[in-house]
């Protein structure tokens, strides 16, 4: 095989490598579960640039080995950084590191990918927009799931997990992206939306022109396509600009945008205007129509299409005639934005064509408006006039030193008409102060006496009469906008937290009152993300307003104002005490805000939304510290009721509550307890017990009050206050014996319902002090290993183990799957886990080959640590020695020979496999069924793949004899 400094040259052993390398990726992808967005986009170019890889063949040059090394070292530091981002390690790292630092450790990478792909002249990793894209879109993603799991986060790390939330509503306003998407999204096309009918109309400085056909109304577009070869940043800006440019605007004198594709080859679809551009009827093919006529209604079509565009604030920067399309009509309409710009304070120095450029322009200074495009207007009315072309036979640097420094212009014919030669002459004044206004101008043209000569007047000013009412409503219609709600709106909207010009513009929409549902959640943004608290302070007044307006839904206003709720509670709580009467998606506004955070005025909170049939969703998700100010508001609201059970033995305060409502009710029916006179005596001395804490002074008086709760402990199921009263009690031997025999095990064994430690820790101490009959272990033991399945909790499996020490019988069945179903995440603990269910005894217990664990085996054959298949595969041939291979199912053999197939395992890791599959010879159906599946032929190759291992001669002679005796 040719090599160079040690390299392969060929293609087809670099593009086997790269097949080795992606693998490699994949299989960390998978384990991903951050940061998504900006993987996926990499992974889209990465395989973008193998498959056109693929497709090169021979040998490669010493240049495209170098570069084919430095995009596989990338691949090897993008896997280092993407496994920062697992299950196990991915909160960690968010947490200890800066926002940005994934991102910029891949933005280098995609660079060099970058330089790699456009060395073979590939276009991939060419966009400078995708990664700061998936960038936003992953914070987004990762303030939603911080946010959402805000409440279960320990408290520990919670103000740094809020630091992160704050900082990354100051990186990227979520908001704004949402709302420039949604706008975008409109314009959005597919490839498929058209039929291309004519290819390479025409061409562009970075793009291609196609005529085509749109398919769902038979539309003909032009088809804007960008060329690959050219898509550098600034070509990618002008792109942009001219989409941003064309969905701004509504004129029938510019270009109307049909769609952009998202997707490569990117495309703008216009409107197809079927009969070319001005340069082409000045000097071109088209110089047929140059008829005076039609070229004064070109220069007043222009001039109407560029005082619209400077209406809204925009300068097209490129004004010329090769940019100014006839339409079938034979009316002119303004193309090409690529360079325009709204109108800033600095603009930006990048230039259209020399000849239609502005003094101001070439000097570079940044310092230019809507001027530049007057003056490009003139020179384009001095080529209506004269039908010449500008400046012919000089250079770039020659036109930029004469208009510039010697104020030079083009040249007007003798006996030029002096009315039109002024107005030419006042749109290219040097200062740019004396240029007349676009309006100015198409105000003069209008009255019909500025014409290229040899026009009829009179057809002139008819036509002028017939077409001015249409930009004259156009006009009115912006005019009308710019002063009322729209543009306050629309400033509001597009403002930044920290844009000067927001507090003014929220102060106009107070004093004209326009406030309404469109600006709310821009509003709710800058109550959250301003740094300003007059501006802050403004956005709660708007807030205030809306509510006394009740133009908005109550509903709608109280779910905006949860996404302030972790920095403003009391503001939030404010409002909604306002709202309150009107609100009526209840439990939707306490199932978000119970999972945030809980600050005191939670309890304002709850006790504002809820009614009584929320009682039970409040008291599921709410903080034990509000339990008993909630509990005393809803029993003073609802009186008691059994919702309220579980939250009333939480405590011993709350039983205590829970108590003296039912006796001041006459209602201890609820408690389960007989509605006597006596058992009302009984339960009010045993509520001054508890509240003198004098009840577990003796055996006795414990005895009473347990015997007396009982009932009311069956019902409400598991709680501190429950448990804490039985552990008192139980450390007297005669009230352990009482206990069991009221057979509590709700309150008990239902705290494995939860994924409350305390409250399981609490449940786990009184099982030891309680002498429980096996037949209660039995009771109990599903209750456990349900918990632990669903939650992998670490002290749960601590006391099944100790459980399992117990003289008595369990089904492990379901415990065995559970266990092996929570290795993967870290090699020593899955060798620790593995080794303690091998040690189990399978003697004394019980386990059942079940379809969950069947499904457990295939699914975990499949992990990247082989200690997790060798494990399993060691278990089942424990299970065979001792039941045999009847309840084995093919899935499991089809799993082995999978693993054995795909991965290519070491042979001490395939051993046991292997072991399995010699005792499926045994059997004449699961022999077939090996032999179906192509392991005869795996058998064929075992000393190829193993040819230092002496085992394999030993192994082999094994197969055969069994299979030859299954297919007899």
């Amino acid at each position: 095989m040719a090599t160079w400094n040690g390299f392969p040259r060929s293609a087809d052993v670099w593009n086997a490598e790269f097949a080795k390398v992606y693998a490699n990726i994949d299989r960390i992808v998978e384990r991903v579960v951050c940061n998504g967005k900006k993987i996926a986009a990499i992974c889209i170019e990465l395989d973008n640039f193998r498959n056109k890889l693929a497709k090169l063949t021979g040998n490669l040059t010493p240049d495209q080995i170098i570069k084919l090394f430095e995009f596989l070292k990338c691949c090897a530091a993008f896997m280092g950084i993407i496994s920062d981002y697992q299950k196990h390690n991915w909160l960690k790292f968010f947490l200890s590191n800066d926002l940005n630092r994934q991102f910029n450790d891949l933005a280098e990478l995609w660079t060099v990918w970058s330089e790699v792909s456009m060395s073979f002249c590939f276009n991939s990793f060419d966009s400078t927009d995708t990664l700061p894209l998936a960038h936003s879109l992953d914070l987004i993603s990762e303030y939603q799931i911080l946010s959402n799991m805000f409440n279960a986060i320990p408290p520990m790390i919670k103000k740094t997990v809020l630091a992160k939330l704050v900082k990354i509503r100051q990186i990227i306003e979520v908001k704004q992206i949402s709302r420039e998407n949604s706008e975008t999204n409109k314009a959005i096309l597919r490839h498929r939306d058209w039929e291309i009918t004519d290819e390479n109309i025409a061409q562009g400085g970075y793009a291609i022109v196609h005529l085509a056909k749109l398919r769902a109304t038979n539309e003909e577009l032009a088809i804007k396509e960008l060329k690959p070869a050219n898509l550098k940043p600034r070509t990618v800006g002008y792109l942009k600009r001219e989409i941003d440019s064309m969905l701004a605007l509504d004129h029938p004198n510019l270009l109307k945008l049909a769609g952009v594709t998202i997707t490569a080859p990117f495309c703008i679809a216009t409107g197809f205007l079927p009969n070319g551009d001005l340069y082409e009827i000045l000097h071109g093919k088209n110089q047929k129509m140059k008829k005076p006529m039609l070229l004064s209604q070109i220069s007043i079509d222009v001039a109407r299409g560029l005082e619209y565009v400077h209406a809204n604030h925009m300068v097209h920067r490129d004004l010329k005639p090769p940019n100014i399309l006839m339409d079938k009509n034979w009316r002119a309409v303004i193309c090409d934005f690529g360079l325009a710009r709204y109108i800033g304070p600095n603009m930006t120095c990048e230039l259209g064509t020399a000849q239609w450029m502005a003094p101001e322009l070439f000097s570079g200074d940044g310092s230019y408006d809507t001027c530049v495009d007057v003056y490009a207007y003139g020179i384009l009315l001095w080529e209506l006039f004269t039908q010449q072309m500008p400046y012919t036979q000089m250079r770039l640097l020659q036109i930029a030193v004469g208009v510039l420094k010697e104020k030079m212009r083009p040249q007007f014919p003798p006996n030029s008409d002096p009315i039109y030669k002024n107005l030419i002459q006042s749109c290219w004044a040097h200062k740019k102060s004396a240029r007349p206004t676009m309006k100015d101008v198409r105000t003069l043209l209008e009255t019909g006496e500025y014409v290229v000569p040899g026009t009829n007047k009179a057809e002139f000013k008819k036509w002028i009469e017939e077409t001015a009412p249409v930009h004259k409503a156009v006009m009115e219609r912006y005019y009308r906008e710019k002063h009322d709600k729209t543009t306050l709106v629309k400033d509001l909207l597009s403002a930044s937290a920290i844009d000067p010009k927001v507090q003014n513009t929220m102060q106009q929409m107070i004093e004209a009152n326009i406030i309404g549902e469109d600006v709310l959640d821009k509003v709710v943004y800058l109550i959250e993300m301003a740094s300003n608290t007059v501006v802050q302070d403004l956005a709660k007044q708007i807030i205030f307003l809306m509510i006394e307006k009740k133009e908005i839904s109550a509903d709608r206003l109280a779910l905006a104002l949860l996404k302030v709720w972790n920095i403003y509670p009391e503001f939030v709580v404010d409002c909604i005490r306002k709202l309150a009467p009107n609100i009526t998606k209840r439990e939707e506004i306490l199932k978000q805000v119970l999972v945030m955070s809980q600050p005191p005025v939670m309890v304002d909170m709850v006790t504002l939304i809820a009614t009584e049939q929320h009682v039970g969703l409040v008291f599921k998700y709410l903080d034990k510290a509000h339990v008993i100010p909630v509990l005393s508001s809803f029993i003073e609201s609802f009186g008691p009721t059994a919702a309220m059970l579980p939250a009333s033995v939480t405590s011993i305060t709350a039983i205590i509550l829970m108590l003296r409502s039912v006796l001041q009710k006459k209602m201890l029916q609820l408690l389960d307890i007989p509605a006597t006179e006596q058992m009302e005596k009984n339960i009010v001395s045993v509520t001054q017990k508890l509240n003198n804490n004098t009840w577990a002074n003796n055996d006795k008086d414990a005895n009473e009050c347990i015997r007396m709760l009982a009932p009311m402990m069956r019902i409400a199921g598991p709680g501190l206050g429950t448990l804490d009263i039985l552990k008192s009690g139980a450390v007297y031997p005669r009230i352990a014996e009482v206990i069991c025999g009221l057979q509590l095990w709700n309150p008990i064994f239902g705290a494995f319902a939860t994924n409350n430690n305390e409250l399981l820790q609490a449940s786990i101490e009184l099982i030891h002090v309680l002498p429980l009959a096996p037949a209660i272990y039995q009771q109990g033991w599903q209750f456990m290993v349900s918990n632990y399945k669903q939650t992998k909790n670490q002290f749960v499996l601590s006391f099944i183990k100790e459980v399992l020490q117990k003289d008595q019988q369990f089904d492990v069945s379901s415990l065995i799957c559970a266990l092996f179903n929570s290795v993967g995440e870290n090699t020593k603990k899955d060798v620790e886990m593995i080794q303690f269910i091998l040690s189990i005894n399978f003697e004394q217990h019980n386990f059942q080959m079940t379809r969950e664990f069947t499904d457990t085996f295939v699914a975990l054959m499949k992990s990247d640590d082989y200690n997790v298949p060798v494990g399993l595969s060691i278990f089942v041939l424990q299970y065979i020695d001792r039941c045999g291979i009847s309840g084995l199912d093919d899935e499991i053999f089809g799993a082995c020979m999978s693993f054995l197939y795909n991965r290519k395992p070491p042979f001490e890791a395939a051993v046991p496999i292997l072991q399995i599959l010699l005792v499926a010879t045994s059997s004449q159906d699961h022999a077939a069924f090996l032999i179906k599946n192509g392991f005869a032929d795996y058998l064929a190759e075992l000393p190829i793949l193993y040819p230092n291992e002496p085992k394999v001669s030993s192994i082999l002679p094994q197969f055969v004899e069994g299979l030859k005796k299954s297919c007899k």
